[in-house]
């Protein structure tokens, strides 16, 4: 009886996997490293699965979507995992889709030299996750995102300009070609979110209009440079009316005659909050 299984290829553009592995009815979980997986088939099924980590695998399908085809054979799927990925190299129908899932890991190690061209969108329907690790680029749209039931969300995300990253932030003069606004909505219901650098801070400032009122938000914690305006902080802190804790990581404000959004920090002063610095 097979409860667990691990297989690694270093060379995934030649490593393919047998069938066998979409059909067995005894695993929970799946670890694929280095794969390029190109079809599922149409049997596939895995009415044990809870657990699925895809690192370094890419799907490239010429009929169907195989990504979306073995999350559909996985009717108990708790925790998926995705590491290494490159979306934009992948053939698929842009769908994460899952009903069962209850935690989503998405985790870029690649940013340099990232062409997003045919980055496109990226949909999420996945009503049950109460956990969402997000690190990546944003795509040019997220058409739908269903996270209704989510408790915490760790994010560390970054817009792009033409389509690329030139490792400096977006300014609302660039052509920015990134579009998180549907995720936004998809958040409204979070109640712990961590913002894991500077970049995403300062993207809901550039999208500041699509910014929800997060009415169960308590917990916010954010990372801050010394030289980067944390106006992005301040729009969140006003639509988050019951927010309880708010923890700040980093280095304290630059000179205020180059942002006069912090006004001294009297917005910290009269945000009915405890207040955490991690200097």
């Amino acid at each position: 009886m097979v409860l667990a299984l691990t297989i690694h290829f270093e060379d995934r553009s030649s490593s393919s996997l047998p069938f066998e592995v979409f059909t067995c009815k005894t695993i929970v979980k799946l670890e694929l490293f280095g794969f390029l997986i190109e079809e599922v088939p149409e049997d596939a099924f895995l009415p044990s699965l809870k657990s699925i980590v895809l690192e370094s695998v890419n799907f490239f399908s010429l009929h169907g979507c195989a990504f979306e085809k073995l999350l559909s054979a996985c009717p108990v799927l708790e925790d998926l995992a995705i590491y290494d990925l490159n979306w934009e190299q992948w053939k698929w129908s842009r769908k994460v889709t899952s009903r069962s899932l209850k935690r989503l890991t998405i985790e870029r190690s690649e940013f340099d030299g990232f062409d997003g061209t045919d980055f496109g969108s990226i949909t999420f329907d996945t009503p049950s996750v109460t956990r969402l690790d997000y690190s990546d680029f944003v795509p040019g749209s997220y058409p739908s995102v269903n996270l209704d039931s989510l408790v915490e969300a760790n994010l560390s995300l970054i817009v792009t300009v033409d389509h690329t990253w030139d490792f400096n932030y977006a300014d609302e003069n660039d052509h920015i070609t990134s579009n998180p606004t549907n995720l936004f909505k998809g958040l409204k219901n979070v109640k712990i979110m961590n913002l894991l650098d500077q970049e995403i801070l300062e993207m809901f400032y550039l999208f500041r209009g699509a910014i929800p009122v997060f009415q169960n938000l308590v917990h916010l914690s954010t990372v801050t440079i010394s030289d980067h305006c944390w106006r992005g902080l301040l729009l969140l802190l006003n639509n988050s009316p019951n927010l309880e804790t708010l923890t700040i990581e980093g280095t304290l404000h630059y000179d205020p005659i180059d942002c006069e959004c912090l006004s001294g920090y009297s917005f910290l002063l009269l945000c009915p909050v405890k207040l955490r610095f991690a200097i």
